[in-house]
């Protein structure tokens, strides 16, 4: 290559003659550099980076600490609503909530099928009105804050598969109380609505418990009235209420009868009546003294 064997003053070098321009091959050197350096660089800014397992979403999980916000002076004096038959229980305030047996089609999403329970009410005389506004969509009272307990004898995943293929999964939040699983999920509208929480007692047992709940927003009237519980102090009730909530053990063969008999009825059972039993016993004497 003539450029890089040039003399100073550009004058091409006899053949033979080893005279090397350097400064060309510095300046090669550097384009090179620069040229490899560049497309590098290009390469590394359109490598997609690895996700690591920290970066992926997981399904979020709420815990329900059975010790939370619970201060035992807050909870003294609570009733206890004990079902044996379902082995739970759980404290509430009888002087804020009017306990009612109800049974009603409250499970989504068809609604269809009712079940027995207990509802705890709280209410303030203030009429209330349905969507609609229509008079026969209005009761003579609020009821700000409704928890209610529904003992169901279904499997928990019999359940809830219809309520995840209506809602779908990012509607339903997993949550785990006293170490059973369960999910927890909301329907409602213009300040009002359902908390909804399902969870597993065993394979053929799941407990339902609704919050129905009103935002004093709703109506300015709700935000002036005395007696009214803020949505703010209703979240707090029902988690101290949830705190108190217990697995207890099942007796299964509590209310089975006891049958007992001494071993002369157990003889009379196997068909030895008392002059029988003489009759073997003198037998049996006489085989082992060897009379016959």
């Amino acid at each position: 290559m003539p450029f890089l064997t040039q003399g100073p003053g550009g004058e091409q070098v006899p053949y033979g003659v080893n005279k090397t321009n350097w400064k060309y091959i510095l300046i090669v050197v550097i384009l090179a550099f620069l040229v490899g350096g560049g497309i590098l660089f290009w390469i590394k800014t359109q490598e997609i980076p690895p996700v690591g397992l920290s970066e992926i979403e997981r399904p979020e999980e709420i815990v329900i600490d059975e010790t939370a916000d619970l201060v035992p002076s807050e909870v003294e004096g609570w009733k206890t609503y004990r079902n044996e038959e379902y082995g739970f229980e759980i404290k509430y305030p009888g002087d804020i909530f009017t306990e009612k047996a109800v049974a009603e089609k409250t499970l989504p999403p068809s609604y269809t099928e009712e079940f027995s329970g207990l509802k705890l009410i709280h209410s303030i005389p203030i009429q209330h009105c349905g969507l609609s506004g229509l008079p026969e969509d209005c009761e003579p009272e609020t009821q700000d804050i409704t928890i209610g307990f529904f003992p169901i004898g279904k499997n928990f995943q019999d359940i809830t598969t219809p309520i995840r293929n209506t809602l779908g999964n990012g509607y339903l939040k997993e949550i785990i109380v006293s170490g059973k699983i369960g999910t927890t999920f909301e329907l409602g509208a213009e300040g009002e609505g359902v908390f909804y929480y399902l969870i597993s007692l065993n394979q053929y047992k799941t407990l339902l418990i609704t919050r129905s709940y009103i935002n004093e927003k709703t109506v300015t009237i709700y935000q002036d009235a005395k007696d009214f519980i803020p949505i703010a102090e209703q979240e707090k009730l029902f988690n101290q209420m949830l705190s108190t909530f217990r697995f207890i053990e099942i007796d299964e063969t509590a209310d089975w009868k006891t049958y007992r008999f001494s071993v002369q009825k157990l003889k009379e059972i196997e068909g030895l009546t008392p002059e029988k039993q003489r009759e073997v016993e003198k037998k049996n004497s006489r085989t082992k003294t060897g009379e016959l």
